[in-house]
């Protein structure tokens, strides 16, 4: 972006802005003088209400608007719309931040993606910041964002990350990665649910009748043991993603295969486990764990067979012939 020199100050250093904007319908606009400038904007204000000395109270008033197509923040990650054009992209509140991680490194891999991360991301892994901390250097990243609709703030989170630095600068392993282990962590917590479903309704449905849908579901998101299974396989992703680079790629969705099965049966297992006196609610946890085990089955069959039986396979093959 560029500057205008010495005209480029922070916030405070500027003219201050004329009074009784809040008289406006609209704030007035202009395009950042520079870097300290866009960094400090003042996109809203209080306005003082005097009565003589006195200070009687004060009204929310808008402040600086961005002309169109404004730099954009080198802090913040922002998404190609054909309608609005670059905008921020927020957080989901349904969504942990982990499942969204691939986009911290896909801008490395995929000249054409829509999704920008930071413009900070590309300064920290350019050659020559690599050159000057090394490659194999791990970063702490702290991830700051909101979610909002206008006016009205919904959530606010803080997350953190340590990767080592060249996973973004060449992000073609690293996104490939993230991509798998977010389908293997969807597999595994639909599975946890379709067989918490099934234990809640047969517990639910004493004489074999059929249970009201509503309370199955209520009953099932009582327990909290999707949520419980995402944050539990975040801090799974939190340790692979350390340790990406020391090993191979496919042992690192391997790892994280073997990670989802046990927190799916953990999760199952501590959800059903106050149900497990009376006869019908042991049938249901019998009925669920089959659930469970049948829709895992994806993540078993992706696991690489151990290397013994894999060469006890290859001797047996080897005197058949």
């Amino acid at each position: 972006m560029a500057t205008s020199g010495e005209r480029d100050l922070p916030a405070w250093e500027q003219p201050p802005q004329r009074v009784h904007l809040h008289m406006m319908k609209k704030e007035p606009q202009r395009l950042p003088l520079g870097w300290l400038d866009l960094l400090t904007w003042e996109a809203r204000r209080l306005e003082l209400i005097r009565e003589g000395d006195d200070v009687s109270g004060f009204v929310r008033a808008v402040g600086r608007g961005l002309a169109a197509d404004p730099p954009r923040d080198p802090m913040v990650a922002h998404r190609q719309t054909d309608k609005r054009g670059w905008i921020t992209i927020g957080l989901d509140p349904k969504r942990m931040f982990w499942r969204e991680a691939n986009a911290l490194f896909s801008a490395a891999a995929i000249s054409d993606c829509k999704d920008q991360r930071p413009k900070a991301l590309d300064l920290l892994s350019s050659p020559e910041a690599l050159d000057a901390i090394g490659g194999d250097a791990t970063l702490d990243l702290d991830v700051l964002g909101l979610s909002a609709e206008k006016s009205r703030l919904d959530l606010i989170r803080a997350e953190h990350l340590r990767a080592r630095a060249r996973l973004f600068s060449d992000g073609v392993a690293a996104t490939e990665v993230a991509i798998a282990i977010n389908e293997k962590a969807t597999v595994a917590v639909g599975a946890l649910r379709a067989a918490l479903v099934k234990y809640a309704a047969v517990a639910l449905s004493p004489g074999d009748r059929t249970p009201d849908s509503k309370e199955v579901y209520r009953l099932v998101d009582s327990w909290g043991a999707t949520t419980e299974a995402w944050s539990a396989l975040g801090e799974h992703f939190d340790a692979l993603l350390r340790d990406l680079g020391e090993v191979e790629p496919e042992e690192a969705r391997e790892r994280f295969a073997q990670a989802c099965l046990r927190v799916a049966q953990a999760c199952f297992a501590a959800a059903t486990a106050a149900g497990r006196e009376s006869g019908r609610w042991l049938k249901a946890a019998a009925l669920g764990e089959r659930v469970l085990h049948a829709k895992l089955r994806p993540l078993r069959t992706s696991l690489r067979a151990p290397e013994s039986s894999s060469r006890a396979e290859t001797n047996a093959l080897e005197g058949q012939a």
